[in-house]
């Protein structure tokens, strides 16, 4: 798993770390730290590009602070249902 600083171009699965919201000059100048989280969150195309969708909220690149890094998530594979109560993976 890399860590890179660019907004995600393919739908999918990631991690997201750091800023969600830009701090306005105000917060900034009354020395508000960062709020850093992360976040699985799910890249999905739109007709102008692309959406993510981290805890059940939008994220639009334009809106993210200033530090922030995205990683590609690798989920486990679908278990298969044989039968009610029994799951092999």
């Amino acid at each position: 798993m890399k860590w890179v600083h660019q907004f995600p171009t393919e739908p999918g699965w990631y991690w997201f770390a750091g800023e969600r919201f830009k701090r306005n000059d105000f917060a900034k100048s009354k020395g508000e730290k960062p709020r850093y989280e992360v976040a699985l969150c799910r890249i999905r195309k739109i007709q102008n590009g692309v959406v993510g969708i981290c805890n059940g909220n939008f994220l639009y690149s334009e809106e993210l602070g200033d530090e922030w890094f995205f990683a590609t998530a690798e989920l486990p594979a679908m278990p298969s249902f044989k039968e009610k109560g029994d799951i092999e993976a």
